[in-house]
């Protein structure tokens, strides 16, 4: 039998180990990690962990995307930009913050390539690329609304609310006061961006009775010591406190400054109160707490505009980790198995997510509260952003504490708290490096469905 030369049998042992290493080190490849910072609450977190990126993580092991979660999102990218360590991605709930970011060259990544930009309307399309005929840099990936009434379907002065006309509140509340119960519940910190609740109340109220006004201060061309503004801030302590001082709501200004957002709740022993305001997720609702039984909202009145809020997705590193899941999370499948979640039983607070893809129709949300809160977005009304998400990040800041202020000392309002207020916003256009307002606010992003 005529034997291989040993050079062959060396070289055909080199080949095998070779490709036997080869083989290993693919196997063991490291994957490319990709981090997203997001501003969301605990239950808002564990479902886009669960729903979005562990799905992805499965069906691509190259990436493994981590998900952190911070109430002080602007600070903590502020504090990484300035190490050089920005994470990969981020959710910023602010587009006063992403103008800015975009303007001090912070590296926002164009998303033209990556989403189909078509899917948004206005206003998310105006904010999407930061001017009309720009790239996009941003996009959409949750909404809030924030023009609800939350009230108790069992108290008699509280149902007047049923059809979501603004004219009766002051008629509930006063109902309510003679109840024996501070009608409104009000949970103020948050920090480090405590106060911010009572922005989006004085917006709301703004929003309601001077739309037009509204688009001005929201773009940073109204000064807040005009009539409108001042009667905002007038109107919703009034509200608040039956026309009595604010020292007595909530069982005093200190109650309110110190109570946690997301802790507030419709007949708290301590309380009593059976009306609050803002979006579903800042409520304290449980999954024992039945809609239409213990809670329900009433929307503004057919016609009007309706104050909205989103955390808009950015891509601060372009890679092929980051580009794919941008593009994963922002399709309509991944947006529609994130919405049609609820948390698991006994999970506090329900998420209340939503959607800015005009192709997530309110059938594909959960039968129930957050269903109906998407037909809102679907009603031809015209949506805003709120005021405050608007602002340039220090004017932003300067609104969330002057609400603060006037809890404690509402009869500074006109002789400090709005003056200090206008005197920031000057400042900020009076900068070398200002940035222009974003405009419009408002639009009617599911025209023709």
């Amino acid at each position: 039998m005529k034997t291989k030369p040993r050079w062959y049998t060396t070289a055909a042992t080199v080949l095998a180990l070779s490709l036997l290493a080869a083989a290993a080190q693919g196997c063991s490849a490291p994957r490319e990690t990709v981090t997203i910072l997001v501003a969301f609450t605990p239950t808002e977190t564990t479902i886009f962990k669960n729903e979005v990126t562990k799905p992805f993580n499965r069906a691509n092991p190259g990436v493994q995307v981590n998900v952190e979660s911070t109430r002080a999102l602007a600070q903590e990218i502020t504090a990484d930009q300035q190490q050089g360590e920005l994470p990969q991605l981020a959710a910023l709930p602010s587009i006063g913050a992403l103008a800015q970011y975009k303007h001090d060259r912070y590296p926002l990544q164009n998303l033209d390539p990556v989403i189909t930009t078509s899917d948004y309307g206005p206003p998310w399309s105006s904010f999407m690329r930061l001017s009309p005929h720009g790239h996009a840099y941003a996009v959409p990936i949750k909404v809030d609304v924030k023009s609800l009434i939350w009230y108790d379907p069992a108290k008699s002065h509280a149902q007047a609310l049923a059809s979501g006309t603004w004219s009766q509140l002051p008629g509930a509340t006063r109902s309510g006061d003679a109840a024996g119960r501070a009608p409104w519940c009000l949970a103020l910190s948050s920090a480090p961006t405590s106060g911010w609740p009572g922005t989006d109340w004085i917006a709301d109220i703004m929003l309601n009775r001077y739309p037009r006004e509204y688009r001005k201060w929201a773009a940073g061309r109204l000064s807040w010591t005009s009539g409108p503004v001042r009667d905002a801030w007038l109107m919703w302590g009034h509200l608040l406190s039956s026309g009595k001082s604010l020292g007595e709501l909530y069982g005093g200004p200190g109650r309110a400054l110190t109570t946690p957002v997301g802790t507030k709740k419709f007949n708290p022993a301590s309380s009593g109160c059976t009306l609050a305001h803002g979006a579903l997720v800042d409520e304290a609702f449980t999954k024992s707490d039945h809609y239409h039984g213990d809670y329900a909202f009433a929307a503004p009145p057919a016609g009007t505009p309706v104050q909205v809020s989103a955390d808009f997705a950015v891509m601060f590193k372009n890679t092929s980790g980051t580009a794919k899941f941008m593009k994963y999370m922002t399709q309509p499948a991944t947006q529609r198995r994130w919405v049609d979640t609820e948390p698991a039983p006994r999970t506090a607070g329900l998420p209340g997510t939503l959607s800015a893809d005009k192709q997530v129709q309110p059938g594909d949300y959960p039968k129930g509260v957050t269903r109906d809160i998407a037909k809102l977005l679907f009603s031809q009304r015209q949506l805003c952003f709120g005021a405050s998400d608007s602002m340039p990040p220090a004017l932003s800041e300067a609104f969330d504490n002057a609400v603060l202020d006037y809890i404690s000392a509402p009869d500074t309002l006109t002789s400090k708290i709005l003056p200090e207020l206008e005197r920031v916003r000057q400042d900020a256009e009076a900068e070398e490096d200002h940035v222009p307002a974003l405009h419009p606010v408002c639009g009617t992003p599911y025209r023709n469905g």
